[in-house]
């Protein structure tokens, strides 16, 4: 897991990648995630979710691509 800290030392994105994918949250002024890509073939009962790209809105609202 690689963390990039802001000046203030809050989390801002993480990288992170094991044998079952990656992924890559880019996080907003309060720590949610704005944009969340998955990179991934299968899922499995813990982590269902394959490849996507999540946008999310500040009011909750999200869009999320697959291919």
């Amino acid at each position: 897991m690689l963390r990039l800290l802001d000046r203030n030392d809050t989390i801002r994105v993480k990288l992170g990648a094991d044998e079952g994918g990656s992924g890559l949250p880019l996080l907003d002024e309060v720590t949610e995630p704005g944009v969340h890509m998955i990179a991934r073939r299968s899922g499995i009962s813990v982590r269902p979710t394959t490849t996507s790209l999540t946008l999310r809105a500040a009011d909750g609202r999200e869009r999320v691509l697959r291919p």
